[in-house]
């Protein structure tokens, strides 16, 4: 029997997936994914992600301003994206964040951006899907800014310490497909000892493919895989996991993104 989960970043507007991406989610479906957010990284990229919506009832969205992105921003931008935050099916600002591995722009600007980003969030008390690349510690200080914001750092790769003081913050960490891969010895040991109460799954598809796909691109359906990685590396059931995440996912999402799981077209 497949377990309900909620797969809470996937980039299903990717052209990766423009070939088949009707496939893909009735794949995801049948694999037990109850629903899945997708992030938009652009302000061009904004209608796109919201007709996904209206094609799949079981996408919720977010939209944001992502780091690496930041090459054309304008202040006038943060107004625009108020405006797509009234769209329905809106769960988050997201994907935002800080890059200070592959982003281009200035460290100063990455993070004015991402602070208006966290202060529209408490305007319109909405979580935050945050993107964190060697710039952990710069995240947990502006978080700390906005004490009453609240979010997920996905795809969280940071130390202990550090995912301690987000936990005390109140915020969640996402893990995907990189906590398969037999090789990654420390971001495995640190899942094993975080507290069940903070814990994510995502697949951030198509990139971060798990270790049985490695190589291929990774799709919406492989969340039972970091499903099962989770569960072990917490030594707990499959089961309880996936009802352990899904009660996180509704409590820092809403249940906004409760399955809908219609037939393509209706």
């Amino acid at each position: 029997m497949n377990l309900p989960v909620i797969d809470t970043h996937c980039h299903l507007d990717a052209v990766d997936f423009d070939a088949d991406r009707e496939a893909v989610v009735l794949a995801a479906r049948a694999a037990g994914l109850l629903a899945q957010i997708v992030p938009a990284l652009h302000l061009s990229q904004f209608s796109a992600v919201a007709r996904l919506s209206t094609e799949f009832n079981d996408v919720s969205l977010a939209f944001g301003f992502h780091p690496l992105f930041l090459s054309h921003f304008q202040a006038r931008h943060m107004d625009e994206l108020r405006e797509w935050l009234k769209k329905p099916g809106v769960v988050a600002i997201g994907e935002c964040g800080i890059d200070y591995h592959r982003a281009k722009a200035d460290k100063g600007l990455q993070k004015s951006v991402f602070k208006a980003q966290l202060a529209l969030a408490c305007e319109y008390n909405l979580p935050v899907i945050v993107h964190a690349n060697k710039a952990v510690e710069d995240v947990i200080i502006c978080v700390r800014e906005f004490p009453d914001c609240r979010g997920v750092v996905h795809s969280f790769n940071g130390s202990e310490q550090q995912a301690q003081r987000l936990i005390e913050q109140g915020w969640m960490l996402g893990f995907g497909g990189a906590i398969t891969h037999p090789g990654a010895t420390r971001l495995r040991q640190l899942v094993s000892g975080l507290p069940g109460e903070c814990l994510l799954l995502e697949t951030d598809a198509p990139y971060q493919s798990p270790a049985a796909a490695k190589g291929c691109r990774n799709e919406p359906r492989f969340i039972v895989q970091a499903l099962q990685s989770l569960a072990e590396l917490q030594q707990c059931s499959e089961q309880k996991m996936a009802s352990l995440t899904l009660e996180n996912a509704y409590r820092l999402f809403g249940h906004g993104i409760e399955p809908g799981g219609k037939p393509v077209g209706e």
